[in-house]
């Protein structure tokens, strides 16, 4: 954009070419330089307005997430009502997101006062510092005589080094949020020292320091967080062994041609979804995309281990490349692990809760399903029997147009559910 006085410019100097009177060519300057301020101040004075607007909009929309949400507290700070808030990551702020993932990682218990919250944090605050002090006050010579101490700490030093580097909150030498990785880690192989740190627990940690911005509340939810992952970081691995099993019995059900095909090329163990299942979906996804992704799946909704649906939507949004381009073994690793940072969480999301509510809808569904699903007490489901394989295809029927063009909001309610029943306040006297 022209600034006004260059404009003003091109004008006067017209007015000279064409102008022999001076008196014109005086009053049409002056008159020329305050049209063209007066547009000039019009257009400041609408910018400002369409700032000011969405200012305001913006300012609505937090008071309104943080009014729901204190809503569901009595006076005295105790959760009495859950049925009508659902936790869609596009509705936290940054703020808000601190405390409610301490309530969806059961730091925090639905039912506690917010004195019992006090009491409680400042019991954890006390704990947390005595476990720090226990492998901070290890001199050199006895962890020289420590080996399981001392290859600890330096395989978190080398992780920690090289987790999310690019996140402002990393990024840089001596970063602070670097030093408490570094602490909350070591903290905890005092904390579980029979487990103590494996490589990819730093990424499980990283998003939940990010926004607890609190060494205590992030050790606390991070050691929540890891007694979901426990299996998953054993010697034995047994945790990752009983998802890729799970994983692969989902897919069969919703495409077996698929699933042949895999087989086909040697991949039918589905190994290439390895990374997805161990620190989940850490590495796949955007950062933010990653703090939305996380707390929709730690809501167990719309059903259990849901994060197996999100593995099912990816591939099948692969599905055809892999199959018409007939890729191998090695074809199909590479294609998977470069889809990291190029899909859409939203699009993902939402053709995995279209799988979920299909399945809640059917009217049959093989035993191992409900069971993979939480679904074991449903009325849908149907007993074991000698016609195991009948009951696949019956499965199937009713799953024939599980991915349609949906936009479904992400884990929208189900009444079946009673994750999301009313959660009724028994202590009378709060």
């Amino acid at each position: 954009m022209m600034m006004a006085d260059e404009i003003s410019a091109k004008i006067i100097y017209y007015i000279y070419k064409n102008s022999t009177n001076v008196s014109t060519r005086e009053s049409l300057k002056k008159k020329t330089h305050t049209h063209i301020y007066s547009i000039y101040i019009y257009i400041y004075i609408y910018i400002y307005i369409i700032i000011y607007i969405y200012i305001y909009i913006l300012i609505q929309k937090i008071t309104w997430v943080f009014c729901s949400w204190s809503s569901f507290f009595s006076f005295k700070g105790s959760s009495f009502t859950l049925s009508g808030f659902f936790f869609f990551g596009s509705m936290l702020c940054h703020a808000l997101r601190k405390e409610v993932w301490k309530f969806l990682l059961g730091y925090y218990s639905w039912n506690s006062t917010r004195d019992e919250r006090t009491s409680m944090q400042k019991r954890k605050t006390d704990e947390y510092f005595r476990m720090k002090l226990q492998w901070k006050s290890v001199s050199e010579e006895q962890e020289k005589r420590n080996c399981r101490l001392r290859d600890y700490r330096s395989l978190i030093e080398k992780d920690v080094n090289r987790t999310d580097r690019t996140n402002k909150f990393y990024e840089g030498q001596d970063n602070p949020g670097l030093i408490l990785l570094h602490d909350i880690l070591m903290t905890y192989c005092m904390y579980d020292f029979d487990l103590g740190y494996v490589q990819g627990m730093s990424d499980l940690l990283s998003p939940i320091l990010y926004v607890m911005e609190n060494e205590v509340d992030a050790f606390w939810c991070f050691a929540l967080y890891m007694d979901q992952m426990h299996q998953n970081f054993e010697e034995q691995m047994q945790g990752m062994k009983t998802q890729l099993i799970q994983l692969s019995t989902l897919l069969r059900l919703l495409d077996s041609g698929f699933c042949n095909y895999l087989e086909s090329q040697d991949s039918g163990y589905l190994y290439f979804c390895f990374r997805w299942l161990l620190i989940r979906f850490k590495r796949e996804f955007s950062f933010q995309d990653i703090l939305r992704l996380w707390e929709v799946m730690w809501t167990d909704l719309p059903c259990q281990n849901f994060h197996l649906l999100l593995c099912c939507a990816i591939l099948e949004s692969e599905k055809q490349q892999i199959m018409e381009k007939h890729y191998g073994f090695n074809e199909i690793l590479k294609h998977i692990n470069e889809l990291s940072m190029k899909m859409d969480v939203d699009d993902i999301l939402c053709k995995a809760e279209a799988v979920s509510m299909q399945m809640m809808t059917c009217k049959e569904l093989p035993q191992a399903i409900c069971e993979i699903l939480g679904l074991e007490n449903s009325a849908m489901t149907t007993p074991d029997s000698d016609a195991g394989e009948d009951e696949t295809v019956d499965g199937m029927s009713c799953l024939a147009s599980t991915y349609p063009n949906v936009s479904l909001p992400v884990a929208v309610v189900n009444k079946r559910n009673e994750k999301i029943q009313q959660v009724t306040h028994t202590d009378s006297t709060n």
